[in-house]
């Protein structure tokens, strides 16, 4: 046998002993568990290798031909590819069809274990129960050592051991020592932080782990978590290192979130409990009751207490509308129906709310508030309404039976108030009476007198009381402001335009250490008011702002439009939703405090030194701008400034005709016929002179029965003047409707201060009849009478 043959003998003898070990693993593989049956092949395999030619020639020690290695050779070759190449492969597809029959036992084990624990979870009732119940069936399931259920406990943040099984607490199902667990501490602290399941192969390695609780292993820990809420973590230890897989984590993490949905389904009831038996209680406390009315169905249902508020036992029986109806009386049960009815309208989308009185069925008769509100359907039909009854019965006794104090207690209020305004009037029209009375006195002194008359002295005196009677007559027109008794002279205007006109003025006033900015809409709507008062309300608010600022600085007149909204009248309640023109006015003064502030609009209080302000401006400002409709807001901070609004309501007219009254006209004579209707002989008697000196033909009479003679018997009047309120049973107003009748072209001007029957007063703008409000100078009639005249 030359080398050649020998070496490729040698390796088909190599290549054929691997091809027949690997034959074997196959056979085991395929006919396990039967192993005679595999040794019996691979003898049988061997014999047959063995006792091939080449084998034959090698034991006799013949030398083998060339070709017959190079035949046994690719024989080898061939069988060693075919076993090897096939073996790998059937022990993939067995290893991969053993382990998804693994995977198959492990998921329908998986799914048991779920199905009964969810069944069981829903029978069990208490907390306590559940958290036993599943302690044990993890430790029955899993085999798991030990296994520790925490509850979070939230009032002190810590989780409370709640259930264990194991070395640990071998008490079993009874916690000897419930043991608190800090969040962040621990692994168990730092899964109950994380909200995150943890699982640790050796905890001795780990250095979250606690060192003093001498436990040497693997460690699981998995959050009980629902809506992002910890209510807990199952933590679960076993003594052998890596211990716990995939499997493991899947089947606590589907535990630990079915026990926290429980344990939420729980939570959320005890709450409803809570709420129902609070509810039911304050039901019982305030007498109040909620009802529903199911209008598809009929069904109506009341609340016990509502029961209770009709003298009936708590759902005894079902109530129907007809019996709510029943039980009102006749006075009350139709406009009840009714409102219930329309409310039924689709365009009433609010809730209604009512007093009604009920009959008991003892006879007696209580009082109830209703509150209710429908709801409509897809259709647009109404579908369902609820709402409440309340037993008001005491609170309206309580109400009759106060009425008597509170009349007394506002009785008091006013005779306070009255005196409040009386000691201020006296003060400063005893001022003034002083000084007219003083220089009155002079003057006849000086008339009686046969010493030399001192002109220079007559005319002081007579300036200073014509000053001191223009003084009294603007505390009177101060005060009509406040009482909102004034007679307004209203029309159409723009405030941009009064503001633009008092610009110079305003200016004056202010001084130069005042620095005057004006920032006018002008877009600015129009509005309905006096321009007189609109002018002195800007005016003593300007100079309000000037003594706030004694060292100078920045006064800001604004206006704007604004419309008001529902969340505007929550804060503000006296204002009305609609459009209205604001006007303010901003300074940068020392500003008040709170408690001034209280104060600001009550008549004759002043911040100012005595003798400095009446402490009328800011209670006239008031006054106008209620009787304009509107309102005032002020806003103040110490040591910043103040602003105050002034809210007037949008004017209906769009066409602007401002009348401003003219003083100091060229030409105030006339030869015309006036009536004069004054009650008031003082002055009549003024006027007559008055009058009668500018070369009018006068014709005076002190009531309305007095001048309709007049009109009788005269063949012709210019002009009738006179007062709105007069004594009798004629009226102003009623004097000029007859005078028209008799007189188509007359002239009519109207004076009066304030009158009790706003009705008159309405009626005469109402159809723009002139108006002039005392006290008046003695040139603004003349000027008034030319101007009527004239035009």
């Amino acid at each position: 046998m030359n080398s050649t043959s020998t070496i490729l003998f040698i390796i088909a003898i190599t290549l054929q002993t691997y091809a027949t070990i690997e034959a074997i693993r196959l056979i085991k593989h395929v006919l396990w568990p039967k192993p005679w049956l595999a040794f019996t092949i691979a003898l049988g395999l061997m014999v047959i290798i063995f006792s091939s030619e080449l084998y034959y020639h090698f034991i006799i020690g013949e030398s083998i031909p060339v070709y017959e290695g190079i035949l046994a050779l690719m024989i080898a070759l061939l069988m060693a590819y075919n076993v090897g190449y096939s073996s790998p492969s059937v022990r993939r597809q067995n290893l991969n069809l053993k382990q998804k029959t693994e995977q198959k036992k492990r998921a329908e084990h998986r799914l048991s274990l779920i199905n009964n624990f969810s069944s069981k979870l829903i029978k069990l009732n208490t907390e306590d129960e559940l958290i036993w119940y599943v302690v044990k069936e993890i430790e029955q399931q899993t085999r798991f050592k030990d296994c520790v259920i925490y509850l979070h406990d939230e009032e002190k943040n810590v989780l409370v051991q709640s259930a264990a099984i194991g070395p640990k607490n071998p008490e079993k199902y009874e916690i000897t020592n419930k043991i608190e667990i800090p969040f962040g501490r621990g692994i168990t602290g730092c899964c109950a932080e994380s909200k995150e399941a943890i699982i640790v192969d050796n905890v001795q390695e780990d250095e979250r782990y606690i060192a003093e609780l001498d436990f040497s292993g693997s460690e699981i820990c998995i959050p009980i978590v629902h809506d992002g809420r910890l209510f807990g973590v199952i933590d679960c230890e076993h003594p052998d290192i890596g211990y716990f897989t995939k499997d493991h984590l899947d089947i606590l993490n589907t535990v630990a979130a079915m026990l926290a949905t429980r344990l939420a389904q729980w939570e959320a009831m005890k709450n409803l409990q809570r709420t129902q038996k609070t509810l039911l209680e304050a039901q019982a406390i305030s007498h109040l009751g909620n009802w529903y009315w199911d209008m598809k169905t009929g069904q109506i249902q009341w609340s016990d207490e509502i029961f209770r508020i009709f003298g009936l036992e708590p759902q005894s029986f079902k109530p129907s509308y007809d019996d709510f109806l029943a039980a009102i009386p006749p006075q009350d049960r139709d406009r009840v129906d009714e409102l219930a009815r329309s409310m039924m309208e689709p365009e009433n989308t609010e809730a209604y709310n009512i007093d009604h009185s009920i009959t008991l069925p003892d006879g007696s008769i209580r009082f109830v508030n209703e509150q209710g509100i429908v709801h409509f359907g897809e259709d647009g039909n109404p579908a369902s309404m609820s709402g409440t009854v309340q037993d008001i019965t005491e609170r309206m006794l309580a109400e009759k039976s106060t009425n008597k104090t509170k009349e007394q207690l506002r009785q008091s209020q006013k005779m306070e108030a009255v005196g409040q305004l009386t000691g201020g009037i006296s003060h400063d029209f005893n001022n003034l009476l002083a000084i007219i009375l003083g220089n009155l006195q002079l003057l006849e002194m000086n008339i009686n007198s046969d010493k030399p008359v001192n002109k220079k002295q007559l005319k002081e005196a007579v300036e200073e009381s014509i000053k001191a009677g223009k003084k009294g007559a603007d505390l009177t027109k101060r005060l009509l402001s406040f009482s909102r008794k004034q007679v307004l002279s209203s029309s159409t205007l723009i405030v941009n335009q009064v503001i633009n006109d008092m610009g110079s003025m305003l200016t004056r006033t202010l001084g130069e250490h005042i620095e005057l900015a004006v920032e006018l809409d002008n877009n600015l709507w129009p509005v309905e008011t006096d321009i007189s008062q609109l002018e002195n309300a800007l005016l003593n608010m300007s100079i309000n702002s000037r003594d706030a600022m004694p060292r100078g600085g920045k006064l800001i007149i604004k206006t704007s439009n604004i419309n008001v909204k529902k969340g505007f009248i929550k804060q503000h309640p006296e204002f009305q939703t609609g459009d209205y023109v604001l006007l303010e006015v901003s300074d940068t003064g020392t500003g008040m405090d709170a408690k001034t502030l209280k104060k600001v609009f009550e008549p004759f209080f002043t911040t100012k030194e005595v003798g400095k302000g009446s402490g009328l401006g800011l209670s006239m400002v008031y006054g106008f701008a209620k009787q304009s409709g509107g309102q005032v807001v002020i806003v103040s901070d110490v040591g910043i400034g103040t602003s105050i609004k002034i809210y007037l309501p949008r004017a209906k007219a769009t066409e602007v005709n401002v009348k401003k009254v003219e003083k100091g006209l060229s030409n105030l004579t006339g030869s015309e016929t006036i009536l004069l209707v004054e009650d008031d002989d003082g002055v009549r008697k003024v006027f007559v002179r008055l009058l009668d000196n500018l070369g009018y033909n006068v014709l005076a009479a002190r009531d309305g029965d007095e001048a309709i003679k007049i009109l009788g018997d005269i063949e012709h009047i210019d002009m009738l003047l006179s007062d709105v309120v007069l004594p009798g049973a004629i009226s102003g107003p009623e004097i000029g409707k007859i005078a028209q009748q008799h007189f188509p072209n007359i002239k009519i001007l109207y004076v009066s201060g304030y009158t009790e029957d706003n009705h008159i007063i309405q009626d005469i703008e109402d159809d723009n009849v002139n108006l002039l409000s005392k006290p008046f100078e003695p040139s603004e009639l003349s000027s008034k009478i030319r101007e009527i005249i004239d035009n």
